[in-house]
């Protein structure tokens, strides 16, 4: 089980540390990673035409490392704030990529300066059903 409190001092200590915007993205995938034992872990930026990878905690590179932000679950949940996917394989948005992955929880990454979303940070299973539905660090902007 997932400390959720200690998940998030975490990430503000690596957000608040030093290292350049790369650096500290990939430093979050993996203490998002670790603890939950996931699969694979990303980070994405989401600009008006797509959705690029800028970091990537996994075995292997991504799948799908920039794509456009109106296709995938990556691009719904730019849309509409979050997506929680128990069994990928039942969900036509899902772009097909490591066929061992079953569940999958996109969360939106809240924007500054007028804009709504600018990422996205993408956790992946192997096992159905294996994210949490809301958890602390999904929080509305």
């Amino acid at each position: 089980m997932v400390d959720e409190s200690r998940l998030l001092e975490k990430i503000s200590r690596v957000l608040d540390g030093e290292g350049d915007r790369m650096r500290k993205a990939a430093c979050v995938a993996e203490v998002i990673r670790q603890p939950g034992a996931y699969r694979r872990v990303g980070i994405y930026e989401a600009t008006e035409e797509e959705i690029v990878n800028l970091a990537f905690d996994a075995p292997g590179a991504p799948d799908h490392p920039r794509f456009p932000v109106t296709q995938g679950l990556s691009g719904s949940a730019v849309a509409s704030g979050k997506h929680v996917v128990g069994d990928v394989r039942e969900d036509p948005r899902y772009l097909t990529a490591d066929g061992g992955i079953r569940s999958e929880i996109i969360v939106s990454v809240a924007g500054y300066a007028g804009r709504e979303v600018v990422g996205t940070i993408d956790v992946e299973s192997e096992q159905l059903d294996a994210l949490p539905t809301a958890p602390a660090w999904s929080a509305s902007p």
